[in-house]
């Protein structure tokens, strides 16, 4: 991480990172910042430290897939761009991409949560495990995983198309 002017700055970009508005994650980031700074394995001991929150909030474990192209002409079907893909990419998104930007940083995630029993979830799982997450994903089969696809065109998103159902989950 480069960083640009003082540690308040600093404390928003590791916010960024991990994914989490503030003071979600670390009420008092301002305490780690000399930490991360030292290097992550000092802020994962001083991480172990930090009081473990329990939460019955189930996170959403997302597909977040980004299709790139031009449009260079306009359908004849309604006023809308007609899109030649020429890329196609994945990653992780939602509770994924914060266990991604955490691995990233200090080396070791769990993640847990529901997906659909799906080629989207072996792609999340694949992508994450190669980046050291260690993924506990329940696959449910009746249901398909989260996913959000948007068409991009000249640096411009022209559409998001979001697929998901609602998790049905008895307590």
């Amino acid at each position: 991480i480069s960083m640009i002017g003082d540690i308040r700055t600093f404390k928003h970009v590791i916010l960024n990172l991990l994914g989490f508005a503030e003071g979600m994650l670390l009420p008092r980031l301002y305490d780690y910042v000399p930490m991360i700074m030292d290097g992550p394995e000092k802020f994962t001991q001083e991480m172990e430290n930090v009081p473990k929150k329990k939460s019955d909030d189930i996170v959403d474990i997302i597909l977040d897939r980004y299709w790139t192209g031009d449009a260079s002409r306009i359908s004849p079907e309604a006023p809308v761009p007609v899109v030649s893909i020429q890329d196609k990419e994945n990653y992780p998104g939602g509770a994924g991409n914060v266990a991604l930007n955490i691995a990233t940083l200090v080396a070791k995630v769990k993640l847990l949560g529901l997906v659909g029993d799906d080629e989207d979830s072996n792609i999340l799982q694949g992508f994450l495990e190669a980046a050291g997450v260690e993924c506990n994903l329940l696959r449910i089969k009746q249901i398909s995983t989260i996913t959000k696809l948007r068409i991009i065109s000249k640096h411009q998103q022209l559409l998001r198309l979001d697929l998901e159902e609602k998790f049905n989950i008895e307590h």
